[in-house]
């Protein structure tokens, strides 16, 4: 699963504060964490190849859960085959052209219905949906996650 990583610059002097008031400071980042989390998954899902629609109905989000150290919320795909159309196959994955196992030649069919014969084949092209959904959901990330940290420091101005 491709994930995103944020630094925030003052992180160390603002863990402080955060954990000086959990109760308020976890919710609101574990919020702005959601509304990133199911962004990413709306891009995500206009991006992604359709042929029956199966991957991107298969594309969710599990929104943010708090651990002792961290906020996480992940977004993915339970399909086998969705790795292969975000970084593609054969050359286009940086491996050798996709050659027969058990038989002299590769048989498959076409969109149009064509079949096909070859001794080897380049692969599969990346579609890479879900590194254009993060890179797209970044400055989104940005803006959502100072507005939270905002909202925290007034209400622990106010405490």
């Amino acid at each position: 699963m491709t994930q995103l990583f944020v630094s925030i610059k003052g992180a160390d002097e603002f863990a402080k504060v955060l954990k000086s008031a959990p109760e308020i400071s976890m919710p609101i980042l574990q919020n702005a964490l959601n509304a990133t989390a199911f962004n990413i998954e709306a891009k995500a899902k206009q991006k992604a190849p359709v042929r029956e629609g199966r991957l991107r109905g298969s594309i969710t989000t599990m929104p943010a859960r708090v651990s002792s150290r961290e906020i996480i919320a992940s977004v993915g795909t339970n399909l086998k085959y969705a790795p292969y159309q975000e970084f593609g196959t054969g050359v286009y994955a940086g491996n050798p052209p996709i050659t027969p196992k058990r038989a002299r030649v590769l048989r498959f069919k076409t969109r149009g219905g064509q079949i096909v014969f070859a001794r080897q084949v380049k692969g599969t092209k990346p579609i890479h949906y879900f590194r254009d959904a993060i890179s797209e959901t970044r400055d989104f990330f940005e803006s959502i996650t100072e507005r939270a940290l905002e909202l925290i420091n007034r209400k622990l101005a106010t405490l």
